[in-house]
């Protein structure tokens, strides 16, 4: 029920938020480009494999997840990466960045019929959001269609956690749908914790990378599976969540 009055007003906001575009696009002319993508409404990829969908939301994140990206597409080069991000500065990055290594596009407003749009049209088999770029109905048709989404270098100040505590219900069970955070600091794990996400699932790190493809790794046996992730900070504490390693 919270999710699905979240959606209602989220509906309602959706004029004001389009009138924001347009008063941002008079300073920066790039946002009233490529609107349709925003509704989950782009020309479907032709992709050989499901992708791996990293979601940094502007230029910050972005720079954050360019080294997962990189392992990504120097140890699985047969796998496609989608990269989506909210503005458009975040997209000229990718675009420096990566080129036509990754298939770019914004990522779909937060409702139920734009998201699933978007999945329909890239259908992932794993979904990587750097960190605190959460949004309840993304996360929820995920679990649904049994993506495992991982929230990497999860960062959350005690004013922000105050904020959420104020929409609980809400919050904790959109981050109960989390397959696993990947925390920047143990504060913020223990916020994450406190909010609603189940200890098993959170784990802290500064960084994380790939786990080199063994003979023993599920992996090897499923190269068609997403690729499993370790948090380097933490040898020894493996938790299996689906394909994944933390």
């Amino acid at each position: 029920m919270p999710r699905l009055i979240y959606s209602l007003i989220y509906h309602l906001l959706l004029p004001f938020i389009l009138l924001r575009l347009v008063w941002r696009a008079k300073k920066a002319p790039a946002y009233r480009q490529r609107l349709a993508e925003r509704f989950g409404i782009f020309e479907k990829p032709d992709f050989d494999q499901a992708p791996i969908w990293v979601h940094a939301v502007s230029v910050g994140e972005t720079i954050a997840a360019a080294p997962l990206i990189q392992q990504l597409l120097q140890h699985y080069p047969q796998r496609p990466i989608v990269v989506t991000t909210m503005t458009p500065t975040g997209s000229a990055r990718v675009r420096a960045l990566f080129g036509e290594q990754v298939f770019h596009v914004y990522a779909p407003y937060d409702l139920p019929a734009c998201v699933k749009a978007f999945l329909g049209r890239i259908q992932p088999c794993l979904l990587i959001i750097m960190e605190t770029e959460i949004w309840p109905n993304t996360i929820h048709y995920c679990r649904l269609r049994q993506i495992p989404t991982v929230l990497a270098n999860g960062r959350l100040s005690a004013k922000s956690a105050k904020g959420y505590r104020k929409i609980s219900t809400l919050t904790r069970a959109m981050l109960a749908e989390l397959s696993t955070v990947v925390a920047q600091s143990q504060d913020d794990a223990i916020r994450f914790i406190d909010l609603g996400v189940p200890p098993r699932k959170s784990r802290c790190s500064t960084k994380i990378t790939l786990v080199p493809i063994s003979a023993n790794n599920r992996l090897a046996s499923n190269p068609a599976g997403p690729p499993p992730i370790t948090n380097t900070l933490s040898e020894g504490i493996n938790t299996s969540v689906t394909d994944f390693r933390f």
